[in-house]
């Protein structure tokens, strides 16, 4: 069975003009998510076979021993999946009501152990285990809230973000599928926009353009335009 285990902690300070600051320490353990190589004549370790992924992670052929035919190859994940996350976040009112917001946030994969993995694999893969986000928000940050907080007229927001995912930083069955359509070894940038042209009523426009890190070429840009109204 596969299992994730998590441990989550984190702090935060307020000033007297609403300023803040926090930080977050998180530790994520995947348990059994890695790929097993089936002995010969068996499908023993099939369902350690990932059930969805999207593109990024080095992978094996599990079945490699029962020499499959081409086109029925069984790909299992190399890597262990063991990450430390830290989020650190600055949130500065000095134009209130306007916020100039700044968000880090770094990722490890401590799982990755190229000694074990071409031991179980016979495989080489290199180290690729760091991933990290650096955003920049300016504007009202009512879009950010939930039901309750109320977006006025006028209200506003620009962003920008930088973000950088090595093959095995993270599972890339989880990742934002927007940015370069999914999956981890990618690295790339972020334009963002809200503007509400109404009480609770905003559009929203994103730019990503990303491209891979190590893997085959493969760049990708995206541009999202939405509409978002609650009540």
């Amino acid at each position: 069975d596969k299992w994730l285990y998590a441990l989550q902690t984190g702090i935060k300070w307020q000033g007297q003009n609403k300023s803040s600051a926090r930080i977050g320490l998180a530790y994520y353990d995947y348990e059994n998510v890695e790929g097993q190589p089936s002995p010969f004549g068996t499908t023993l370790y099939d369902a350690s076979i990932p059930a969805f992924r999207q593109k990024g992670n080095n992978t094996f052929v599990v079945n490699a021993a029962n020499t499959p035919a081409a086109g029925s190859e069984k790909y299992g994940l190399a890597s262990k999946f063991k990450l430390i996350d830290v989020t650190g976040q600055v949130d500065l009112m000095t134009f209130d009501p306007v916020h100039v917001t700044l968000t880090g946030d770094y990722v490890r994969n401590i799982g990755f152990d190229r000694a074990e993995i071409k031991k179980r694999t016979g495989a080489d893969f290199a180290e690729e285990t760091d991933g990290y986000q650096v955003r920049l928000d300016v504007g009202q940050n009512s879009f950010n809230g939930g039901s309750s907080v109320e977006v006025k007229p006028n209200d506003w927001q620009v962003s920008f973000a930088y973000k950088r995912l090595e093959a095995d930083s993270v599972l890339d069955a989880f990742t934002d599928s927007d940015f370069h359509l999914g999956g981890t070894d990618a690295e790339g940038w972020v334009i963002g926009g809200n503007y509400a042209i109404d009480k609770n009523a905003w559009v929203n426009a994103r730019y990503y353009s990303a491209d891979s890190i190590t893997g085959p070429n493969l760049s990708i840009d995206v541009l999202m335009l939405d509409f978002i109204a609650k009540f």
